[in-house]
């Protein structure tokens, strides 16, 4: 589990705050109603946070990801943010 003390910027850590307070209450919603808790939303960002760790991507790298606007997103976001990553989110409606 990551430190909350360790991690970057107000805003993420925020989000710890949150999940610790109201873990079972909803973070994001999608317009289609699919949902995250904050507990999922936590948990999915550890997920791949970890995943990029495993592939070698360390602190101060740059990721990119090409995603449709969805709930994963913030889950990507989320783990960039708490592994000190910068993400770089590529509109996928601009590929050929």
């Amino acid at each position: 589990m990551i430190n909350q003390e360790d991690l970057p910027g107000p805003f993420t850590k925020g989000i710890w705050r949150h999940a610790a307070q109201w873990s079972d209450r909803v973070a994001i919603r999608e317009a289609g109603g699919r949902s995250l808790t904050f507990a999922e939303l936590l948990a999915g960002a550890n997920r791949v946070s970890q995943a990029l760790e495993g592939q070698g991507v360390t602190e101060g790298q740059t990721v990119a990801t090409m995603l449709p606007n969805c709930i994963e997103f913030f889950t990507v976001y989320f783990a960039t943010q708490q592994s000190g990553l910068y993400l770089t989110p590529v509109n996928y409606h601009l590929t050929w």
